[in-house]
């Protein structure tokens, strides 16, 4: 009975690593697609700027050491299940030994695992459904694992073998170390820009890895609009912003956007353009996934007909959680709004087509989720993780411009 049954956990072991590869098979695709095309694909698994697994594999932490997560996804899943196919197909020591390395290969994958769940939920902020797929996958083998141990050591030979607790357990630790030192190489540069960056090359030798990801993105003409400008207008780079005042990326990406103005006030100016997730402003969307953008848009460009859109955006943002309605005039009171103005601006519906004309323009560009930035035209989907890479890539911006007018 014990042997029947550890032979029934080595063939449901066998299976979700098929199940695991498939969906790295997968993931591999939708990232070449990426790769190839830009953010000019969509994937399916694209559903808002909360899951969305786009973001996640566009971004620098989809590869390790330039290569892309999910081909050693593939590998790992296939490996393993072949170790587990040997294992059930063998008997005595040879069983033990093969289920000893599938083991291992499975408390490599779990520290992998935490290690990019982490990352997609801690530091991107986003769901990867194709993702969260393989995290399930792993946790199955861990269950496998754990009770194929239990059956093994019930058996002559496997009490005194390498299958045992205190051995996987081992095997997680050195992973997770493993992995540590993975992640510590391959992490994004956080800091500050060092002072002596005059080139392009220079640029490049102090980041390589941004600076190949960033290049990468491809540079469109993007309609940037009159309206809603912070910064002054000789800048020489200039990122037009499609935003959702209730969308939470929005807000951190608003904040450093803020950041990046007040350290460098010469170089770079930004023009807010809306693209609310809204249907009843935003025809493209297909559904309404944030219900008071539309009129948080609204209010913004109400105040911004009374001089204070920057002051409006800065207060929708702040209250992210309360921008129904009646709450509105109070948020435009705060910031000293002529409020009277304000409420008849607001019924009149007297914004609406500046909205609409910025949710068009979005929809030309094959905008589906915000924020989207466009950087001297390169176009960004999402947000950076870190304010230095701002920097980074308006000094990439000036040189390249500089260069453009010098040649």
């Amino acid at each position: 009975m014990t042997e029947r049954r550890l032979s029934n956990l080595l063939l449901a072991g066998i299976l979700l690593c098929v199940a695991g590869a498939v969906i790295s098979g997968v993931i591999s695709n939708v990232h070449a697609k990426i790769d190839a095309l830009g953010d000019g694909y969509t994937s399916f698994c694209n559903v808002n700027d909360s899951v969305n697994c786009d973001r996640v594999l566009s971004s620098p932490y989809a590869k390790v050491f330039g290569i892309p997560v999910a081909w050693f996804a593939l590998l790992a899943y296939a490996a393993t299940g072949a170790m587990l196919l040997l294992a059930r197909q063998a008997e005595g020591r040879v069983q033990a030994r093969w289920m000893a390395l599938s083991g291992i290969a499975i408390a490599g994958s779990l520290a992998f695992s935490t290690y990019m769940a982490a990352v997609s939920f801690f530091v991107l902020k986003t769901v990867c459904l194709l993702c969260t797929g393989l995290y399930i996958v792993t946790l199955g083998l861990l269950a496998v694992a754990l009770l194929s141990i239990s059956q093994a050591i019930k058996t002559p030979l496997g009490g005194g073998s390498a299958v045992s607790y205190r051995n996987f357990a081992a095997a997680v630790g050195l992973s997770a170390l493993a992995v540590a030192g993975v992640a510590a190489a391959n992490w994004p540069a956080v800091g500050t820009l060092p002072a002596d960056l005059l080139t392009l090359e220079d640029v490049r030798d102090a980041d390589p890895q941004f600076y190949v990801w960033y290049t990468d993105h491809p540079v469109k003409d993007a309609p940037s609009g009159e309206r809603n400008v912070l910064g002054p207008d000789e800048a020489p780079v200039t990122i037009i912003e499609f935003s959702d005042l209730q969308c939470g990326h929005c807000r951190r990406n608003h904040d450093r956007l803020k950041g990046l103005l007040e350290r460098r006030p010469d170089d770079v100016r930004v023009v807010y353009r809306h693209f609310p997730l809204d249907v009843r402003c935003n025809e493209v969307v297909g559904r309404t996934i944030h219900a008071y953008a539309c009129r948080a848009a609204e209010a913004s460009e109400c105040a911004a007909l009374q001089g204070r859109f920057g002051d409006m955006i800065d207060i929708l943002f702040a209250n992210q959680q309360q921008l129904f309605d009646a709450n509105l005039p109070r948020l435009a009171g705060k910031i000293g709004l002529d409020v009277d103005a304000f409420n008849a601006c607001m019924e009149a519906g007297q914004t609406v087509p500046q909205i609409v004309e910025d949710a068009r323009a979005g929809s030309r560009m094959n905008i589906t989720s915000t924020p989207t930035l466009y950087i001297n035209g390169r176009e960004i989907r999402g947000s950076f993780e870190h304010d230095v890479s701002y920097d980074y890539a308006i000094l990439i911006e000036s040189l390249l411009a500089k260069q453009g007018s010098e040649g």
